[in-house]
């Protein structure tokens, strides 16, 4: 029995071989590669057919690229809302920037300072009015390169003007001063305000009997 399968095995085995056009290969592979097999039947379509499918398919690629392309949004375009400057007569640069509840500007001036150039720090406010400015130098070169905000405020550069040969890395904290709490304005409720105005026509009426007595 074992021996008549093998032999019907080997029958159909051959009988595939024979079938197809590369040894190894079943109809199935075949027709994966590409191959044609007997079972397979010829395409009955005309050129002008297969030419009118192409184009088709071309036009429909094109079409849908197109409307992708449309349909992607266009992202929008920042607006200024506000632009300054600020210096002197000489050449003032500005470095870094800093925002907080606040806008910083750090760089460094011949205008301004002790002997140029200086750094400089300045504080505006989110309309762009500046607040304050400080510089920080000496007689020699002093430049602010970076500036950091927290609790505090910080300028960082290099100088030629401190230390212990320059140029020299530098580093100042500014603390902001808080402005003064506002002064509590007292409310009085409506019995309140009866009673303040009654004590107060008691003593008109008091010194009014006073000054009719003298």
């Amino acid at each position: 029995m074992i021996e008549k399968t093998k032999a019907n095995a080997g029958n159909n085995i051959r009988g595939i071989s024979s079938k197809s056009r590369i040894s190894g290969f079943t109809p199935t592979l075949l027709k994966a590669l590409g191959e044609k097999t007997e079972k397979e039947e010829p395409d009955k379509r005309s050129k002008s057919e297969k030419i009118g499918l192409v184009i088709f398919t071309a036009t429909a690629i094109v079409a849908i690229a197109g409307f992708a392309v449309i349909s992607t949004p266009v992202s929008a375009q920042p607006v200024q809302e506000w632009n300054l400057t600020w210096g002197g007569t000489g050449n003032d640069y500005g470095r870094a920037t800093a925002t907080g509840d606040s806008v910083y500007l750090a760089g460094y001036t011949y205008s301004f300072g002790a002997g140029g150039p200086d750094a400089f720090l300045n504080k505006y406010d989110n309309d762009g009015n500046l607040i304050w400015n400080v510089t920080w130098g000496g007689t020699s070169g002093d430049m602010g390169y970076a500036t950091a905000t927290g609790d505090s405020v910080y300028l960082a550069g290099y100088t030629d003007s401190f230390g212990v040969g320059g140029p020299d890395a530098f580093l100042v904290k500014y603390s902001e001063v808080a402005p003064p709490p506002p002064v509590p304005v007292p409310e009085f409720s409506p019995v309140g305000l009866l009673v303040l105005v009654g004590i107060l026509s008691v003593v008109l009426a008091v010194a009014i009997l006073r000054k009719r007595k003298e």
